[in-house]
């Protein structure tokens, strides 16, 4: 559906009209564009007409265009968070590998005291 729209000199809408005819689109700031389902007249000042369609002038954006920015952010939010996870899983796996090598070497450690005192004590006895 189209409608007509005035804009001032940057482009923001500052009046629409969902019913009109071509004389008005004569007259200096009212174009026909492409309605958003977002645009009503609760917030006609929050848009702008941008290469000839509506976009938030916050953003500079159509709602389909900011929905699919948030999309694409939470996707790669989603991809770093899968990398993070990876990270972490191999760093456990480092670290019980160190902590099962490190009580190999004490247990190691404890036998050969063991046999030296059982060597001492035998070479003592004698």
């Amino acid at each position: 559906m189209k409608i007509a729209v005035q804009t001032n000199e940057t482009g923001q809408v500052i009046g629409y009209s969902t019913v009109y005819d071509k004389e008005q689109l004569q007259i200096a700031g009212w174009q026909e564009v492409e309605a958003d389902p977002y645009f009503n007249g609760d917030n006609y000042s929050d848009w702008k007409v941008v290469n000839g369609k509506l976009v938030k002038t916050k953003t500079n954006m159509t709602p389909l265009e900011e929905a699919q920015a948030a999309v694409t952010a939470l996707t790669q939010q989603n991809i770093s968070l899968a990398q993070e996870n990876i990270e972490l899983k191999t760093a456990v796996t480092d670290t019980t590998e160190q902590l099962v090598a490190h009580e190999q070497d004490i247990e190691q450690t404890k036998q050969a005291i063991t046999l030296l005192t059982q060597l001492q004590a035998n070479q003592t006895t004698k």
